[in-house]
């Protein structure tokens, strides 16, 4: 059981053992989540891999927005059916 409240995620998708994209976030639980699901999308980004660990936090700030503006989260207490991708201009993040 996960309890109610104020939360800082970092999560990292590595691929083959490189790491090829993830977010950082501030999440707020407004419930426990006692027998219920909270689902996780990681980003990707080609070019992550060769980033320094600087790029790396820019790319992490910037791909949790994509998701966000695509209407994926990255955190979710319900799952995204059906999702056929979306298209984020740099501009709008």
């Amino acid at each position: 059981m996960m309890p109610a409240g104020e939360y800082a995620l970092v999560a990292t998708l590595i691929s083959d053992g490189s790491e090829i994209g993830g977010f950082l976030m501030n999440y707020t639980l407004s419930e426990d989540l006692d027998g219920k699901d909270l689902h996780i999308y990681l980003p990707s980004d080609p070019a992550y891999a060769d980033m320094n660990e600087v790029q790396k936090s820019g790319a992490m700030v910037a791909l949790e927005s994509v998701l966000k503006k695509c209407g994926l989260g990255p955190v979710s207490a319900t799952q995204a059916n059906n999702f056929n991708g979306c298209m984020v201009k740099y501009n709008e993040i």
